[in-house]
């Protein structure tokens, strides 16, 4: 008899035909994995898989087992729900993992919304760069994520998100306002600039072509700042001269009370990429779907917001989903 734990070795290597691949996701090497599988194969007296050079393929037995796993994962999901409610206040939960970003443009707009409909909600929300580990280990049944870094999309189901302008905000007088459209990111380096530890590889290349034009200008490169609390970031900015980078929802109130500046600079490539990720054979209940529907409904609001706060003369956002795993420059999809 199979436990939770194989059915998911199973249809982790047969996501990914790899043990290399397989392991990372189950935190197993690939020799303890291969131990593993050979186990399950002896104690159920079947092949489960062909092995070749182009990997794993699963026999006819078991893409019949992969199949029923899938239902007995979900089933297994929607049981541990129902005993967490039974143990608890009897209320419905829900778990979500997000990075600082996501969480200020969509997550936090997406929660009133979600209370309304569901008035006791118990909701954990997760912020840091492990969401999509954590979705992967059940530790959350949602994950928000950059998607031009999902290496491995094939395990999860994915609904993009908008991909939302991200604005530059300073301090009313602060000098690099005095350059006006002149603005470069040179300049911007130029200033302490504040960012979360986890940064997408899409914005490598600019950040390393302008720190080599100041290089080899023999300027100064200001150090950057590691925060990883949205609300800090402005708040900090409001106070000094360095420079926090926001989407809408987030700056609206510091940009309407003056407090914050927009700067006058936004390349293309500044704008978000996020979308909601779960696992594939994940069946939606009627709370998460609810979730599902707040999220997106939160992502449209912020997008139009994003357009509104747009300063004259910058250009205008063009509305567009974010894309999977183009790591260097995702082209724009367009909604």
């Amino acid at each position: 008899m199979l436990d939770i734990r194989q059915i998911k070795l199973i249809m982790t290597l047969a996501e990914h035909g790899s043990l290399t691949r397989a392991g990372r996701i189950l935190n197993l090497s690939p020799s303890a994995l291969t131990r593993a599988l050979s186990a399950i194969e002896q104690d159920l007296k079947v092949e489960l898989f062909d092995r070749s050079r182009r990997g794993f393929e699963p026999t006819a037995i078991g893409r019949a087992l992969i199949q029923k796993g899938a239902e007995v994962l979900a089933l297994s999901d929607e049981l541990s729900a129902m005993l967490t409610r039974l143990r608890g206040t009897g209320t419905d939960s829900l778990q979500i993992g997000a990075g600082p970003a996501a969480i200020g443009c969509v997550v936090s707009q997406a929660i009133p919304r979600l209370m309304a409909r569901r008035p006791g909600l118990q909701l954990q929300v997760s912020s840091g760069v492990d969401s999509v580990r954590a979705l992967q280990d059940r530790k959350v049944s949602f994950a928000i994520f950059e998607l031009s870094d999902l290496a491995e999309p094939e395990e999860f189901q994915v609904i993009p998100l908008r991909r939302h302008p991200t604005f530059l905000l300073a301090r009313p007088g602060h000098p690099l306002l005095a350059l006006g459209s002149a603005i470069g990111f040179e300049d911007v380096l130029r200033y302490p600039l504040m960012r979360y530890s986890y940064v997408p590889a899409r914005f490598a290349p600019h950040m390393a072509a302008a720190m080599a034009n100041i290089e080899a200008a023999a300027a100064t490169i200001a150090p950057s700042m590691t925060i990883e609390d949205a609300g800090a970031t402005l708040a900090i900015a409001a106070a000094s001269d360095a420079l926090a980078a926001s989407t809408a929802p987030q700056m609206q109130p510091w940009v309407q009370s003056g407090a914050l500046v927009v700067v006058p600079w936004r390349p293309s490539w500044l704008q978000t990429n996020f979308g909601i990720l779960y696992l594939r054979h994940l069946r939606l209940t009627p709370l998460q779907q609810d979730l599902l529907d707040c999220l997106q409904a939160a992502d449209a609001e912020a997008f139009a917001l994003g357009q509104a706060m747009m300063p004259a003369g910058l250009p205008p956002p063009e509305e567009g989903l974010a894309v999977v795993g183009r790591r260097t420059a995702p082209a724009l999809v367009r909604a």
